[in-house]
């Protein structure tokens, strides 16, 4: 499975790992099981500790550096099964050299930058804002999806709220900002907040963001629908581009 599988979505992570062989595991009750049951069993389990306790899910994260200790825990009977907390980290970005004089291309995207703040949405989507601009025929994913048929059909995502599971937005962006709930907002990695600091480590969240509700500019830049908004959940951290399954679980 690719990372873009994974852009908005679960990942697995070893976490907090107290020796270099210790593993994680999350454990999963069977329905009608009492949690607090289920919990001191599992802490009477030798070989093991538990890291949290999740009730409302009937989940567990525990943590061995005993081979033996997933097979004490499957054999309490409330126990659905248990599973491992793998790592996964998204890969980095991989370059790919510039066709023709940098320095030029480089002037050109400021000239357009400057002339191109984007434009509050009160209604439909303005082709004409982006049809005189060439960058808005290399936004493929709007053309895939040929989202320009919605737009003339009055559609602009205008309450659609989508969250972005990622490795969090840049609140400051000015495509985005607007289109932010940022009091829904929320960051499940330890330590982080939800908003990233722009052009260091890891932004995909602000890309995928951007494809699907940045406002429209005469830039050529523009989302699927501008008009949606949105909810960043963190759930990958921009620093290490890595996240776990339990962060995700609450």
């Amino acid at each position: 499975m690719s990372s873009k599988q994974w852009c908005a979505g679960v990942v697995l992570a070893l976490v907090g790992a107290t020796s270099a062989d210790a593993a994680s595991y999350l454990v999963l009750g069977r329905t009608g099981s009492n949690a607090q049951t289920l919990q001191k069993q599992i802490e009477a389990v030798p070989g093991g500790t538990l890291q949290r306790a999740l009730p409302g899910l009937l989940t567990f994260a525990v943590q061995s550096d005993d081979a033996a200790y997933p097979a004490r825990l499957r054999a309490l009977p409330g126990v659905q099964y248990v599973a491992p907390d793998r790592s996964f980290t998204l890969g980095e970005p991989r370059q790919v050299p510039l066709a023709g004089d940098a320095a030029e291309a480089a002037a050109q995207m400021q000239r357009a930058l400057a002339g191109g703040a984007p434009r509050a949405l009160s209604g439909a989507v303005d082709q004409g804002l982006l049809a005189g601009n060439a960058l808005y025929q290399m936004q493929w994913a709007v053309q895939d999806v040929q989202a320009p048929g919605a737009w003339n059909r009055g559609y602009s995502g205008a309450g659609v709220r989508v969250a972005i599971l990622d490795s969090g937005i840049d609140c400051g962006n000015a495509w985005l900002a607007p289109n932010i709930d940022f009091a829904a907002a929320a960051s499940l990695v330890p330590g982080e907040g939800v908003c990233v600091q722009p052009g260091f480590y890891f932004n995909h969240g602000t890309h995928v963001a951007g494809i699907v509700a940045a406002l429209p500019s005469s830039f050529g830049s523009v989302g699927i629908a501008p008009g949606a908004t949105l909810i960043p959940v963190k759930v990958l951290s921009e620093y290490t581009g890595s996240g776990a399954f339990s962060w995700v679980l609450g």
